[in-house]
């Protein structure tokens, strides 16, 4: 069963393609009952040569610098999960500030990073706050928060939640790589998970009593990138964070230039898939266009 809350929201294109309307989140009722939220926070389009590389490695960075290419506008997922022992929210999409320049003055390098990179098209009203509250839902209902990693675009929403349970990777904080750590708020000292046990080969940490909730790790696209996993009704949900950008990149095991690590991407992409194989999984990467329709059509499927 799905279910969806119409938002309006005025928006204005930036030059060239201009992005597609704004989104409302998605709900989805898993077979074991619990609701999955897919919220989008706004749009982002990256340089074509940075999502699929090709060519010598040697020359991809300069062909991501140099190229004219652009993507296709990708959306800005984030994930609400509501678990009969409370609200966990995945991810925390991005700021509407970062279509502003002076936010990230304070960081020259990936100022200028941002510039030649990516594109950003988001209005306020579709930050994450406000997409809750068209579910009836406030930031204080939230049990916790589990960050995939730290660049913005999966933080972006931080400063609504600063009494709330937040699990980062400890590899990524506070110094991981292109994480815009002066934007980061003052308060956040977030907790680090504790991978006391295994899934499929990848080292898990239980977020439930009956760990049909936990915490995955992925490394490689940043050197503790997480993600999250669900089991219900004999589907695992996977929250796949920047783990690949879309669900055709993890199954032809391509490794994205945007991985800090390229080694342990290629190894956690491998560890992937064979989990996939192992047990029936719905695959949702942060960037995947088809991420909320895998989840909505999986749902009716059923």
């Amino acid at each position: 069963m799905t279910r969806s809350s119409p938002t309006t929201v005025p928006r204005s294109a930036l030059s060239g393609e201009p992005p597609p309307a704004p989104s409302s989140p998605v709900s989805v009722v898993t077979p074991g009952g619990i609701v999955v939220h897919a919220v989008q926070t706004g749009w982002l389009r990256i340089k074509s040569a940075y999502r699929d590389p090709s060519g010598p490695e040697l020359l991809r960075v300069p062909s991501i610098l140099l190229g004219f290419s652009w993507t296709p506008w990708l959306p800005i997922l984030a994930w609400i999960i509501e678990h009969r022992e409370g609200l966990t929210l995945v991810d925390l999409g991005e700021t509407a500030r970062i279509t502003d320049p002076d936010y990230l003055a304070c960081d020259r390098m990936l100022k200028l990073f941002y510039a030649r990179i990516v594109q950003f098209a988001i209005s306020p009203e579709e930050e994450i706050v406000h997409q809750m509250r068209s579910l009836g839902m406030r930031p204080q209902d939230v049990r916790r928060i589990v960050l995939t990693h730290l660049h913005s675009s999966h933080t972006g929403g931080l400063a609504w939640f600063p009494d709330c349970e937040i699990i980062a990777p400890r590899e990524d904080y506070p110094s991981g790589s292109n994480v815009l750590s002066c934007r980061l708020p003052k308060w956040f000292n977030p907790q680090f998970p504790e991978f006391r046990s295994d899934l499929f080969g990848m080292p898990w940490h239980s977020l439930s009593e009956n760990d049909d909730l936990g915490i995955v790790a992925t490394p490689g696209h940043t050197k503790g990138h997480q993600s999250v996993v669900l089991a219900s009704g004999g589907l695992h949900y996977f929250f796949a964070g920047d783990l690949s950008f879309d669900s055709l990149q993890m199954q032809k095991q391509k490794v994205s230039p945007a991985s800090e690590e390229p080694q342990l991407a290629r190894e956690t992409l491998r560890r992937v898939l064979q989990f996939c194989r192992s047990a029936p999984t719905v695959f949702l990467p942060s960037h995947d266009p088809n991420s909320t329709r895998r989840l909505a059509n999986i749902a009716l499927t059923r």
